[in-house]
């Protein structure tokens, strides 16, 4: 960011943000921007008002922005480049003081496609400066995924700006270090240059399905796994059966947040 810069806030500042970048914009000599009503007239009004530089704002934000229909929001930074938008993606939360990835553009992704331009920033990157190290970890083993965007892990941090744990709630701190690293609870996947990408979290697909079905057909746990199947290609349901059952002594603790 550039000296002199005026940053258009859209997002709230009672969580780790008011610490964070509005002092870092401050001490480039640059102009914070704050609005009480966060709505697309306000953004747009803002930025021809203060001559806005840059903003930011989750997801949901920019989706008002265009104003896409659910089959156009993927990838995102598409339309909002169409309409004149640079967009860089983040990803953290609270616990590891808000940035804890920023997909770092490379210069030769300039000559490719738009389309597969947006696809590489939708992804959530490389670690922040203040994590000292990003994975992407089995579950259970606590092992690395391989970098092949395929096998699905849990994202995990470690770094002086994670949190040392939630106040006066020893257990829900147990259970986020679990294993000596910060376990957010998204899924994820990490690419072969080092870059990872995060997918739903099992709470979320919890959350969704005790939405629409009676509390004893919601599952208490999401499992990743390729389904086991006969040299015909029939599943093997007797296998499942057994995974179930011994998925009944798997406690929190063994299986994270999911």
């Amino acid at each position: 960011m550039h000296s002199m810069a005026v940053y258009l806030w859209c997002v709230p500042m009672f969580h780790c943000n008011g610490w964070c970048l509005p002092w870092g914009i401050a001490t480039q000599g640059g102009t914070n921007v704050y609005l009480r009503n966060v709505t697309a007239k306000e953004i747009f009004d803002s930025i021809a008002q203060h001559k806005v530089t840059h903003m930011e704002g989750a997801p949901t934000v920019l989706n008002m922005i265009i104003n896409a229909s659910a089959t156009e929001r993927k990838p995102l930074p598409s339309k909002m480049e169409e309409m004149g938008f640079n967009v860089t993606h983040s990803y953290g939360l609270t616990e590891t003081y808000d940035p804890g990835t920023v997909c770092t553009w490379k210069p030769e992704w300039d000559s490719l496609p738009r389309d597969a331009q947006a696809k590489l920033k939708s992804r959530q990157g490389v670690q922040y400066l203040g994590i000292e190290e990003l994975d992407v970890k089995d579950l259970v083993t606590l092992k690395s995924v391989p970098a092949d965007a395929k096998i699905i892990g849990e994202v995990m941090f470690r770094g002086n700006t994670v949190m040392n744990g939630y106040l006066k709630n020893v257990k829900a701190t147990q259970e986020a270090f679990d294993g000596g690293w910060f376990r957010i609870g998204d899924l994820g996947v990490k690419h072969p240059d080092g870059y990872s990408d995060a997918n739903v979290s099992g709470d979320e697909i919890i959350s969704f399905c005790r939405s629409g079905l009676p509390h004893y057909m919601a599952p208490r746990t999401v499992v990743f796994q390729d389904l086991p199947k006969t040299s015909t290609g029939k599943v093997q349901k007797f296998v499942l059966r057994e995974k179930a059952k011994s998925m009944e002594s798997l406690t929190k603790k063994n299986i994270s947040k999911l």
